[in-house]
């Protein structure tokens, strides 16, 4: 099944700073999931988005990873059955730090502060579309979607197009 994106595997050197992907580990190996879509049709995912949202939910939730913090959108840091921050074990020095060195926030970006607090996303009609959530019902989809469970996966959902469910399961 084509799903126009590409799944890169690398082997990379760790770094223990506070906030580093890498930090804690011994060997780290860089996932990177990627897709194709035009960007002249908006109000639509692709149409295999769901393979990759899928691939995201069980790297993040499943197997712990650890997402790059410039390169993801915010359902991604703030996902309520895997907070990221929990992955992280010198996260909490990096709040000490932070209420030493910045302790009125100025340099704490809006994300940091969803994953310091660990504000779940807000939920509202297409928010998966958005990349906002992962959806929970199919309220959160595009229009032409449903949001559906993995078979293999029951606990992770992603949004489908609803004619694709019969042909692929």
């Amino acid at each position: 099944m084509p799903f126009g994106g590409y799944i890169f595997v690398r082997f990379g050197n760790r770094n223990d700073d506070n906030t580093a992907v890498t930090s804690g580990t011994k060997m780290p190996v860089y996932v990177e999931l990627t897709y194709a879509r035009s960007r002249k049709i908006t109000g639509a995912p692709a149409k295999y988005q769901f393979v990759m949202d899928l691939m995201e939910q069980i790297t993040l939730c499943k197997y712990k990873g650890r997402p790059h913090w410039g390169k993801n959108y915010d359902r991604t840091f703030t996902n309520p059955d895997c907070p990221v921050r929990d992955h992280l074990p010198n996260f909490d020095k990096q709040i000490e730090l932070q209420a030493k060195y910045d302790p009125k926030k100025i340099f704490e970006p809006l994300l940091m502060q969803s994953v310091i607090n660990r504000t779940p996303p807000a939920y509202s009609p297409k928010c998966d579309l958005h990349r906002t959530c992962f959806c929970k019902e199919g309220s959160h989809c595009a229009d032409g979607f449903e949001c559906v469970a993995s078979y293999a996966f029951p606990e992770y959902k992603v949004c489908k197009p609803i004619g694709l469910r019969a042909k692929f399961g």
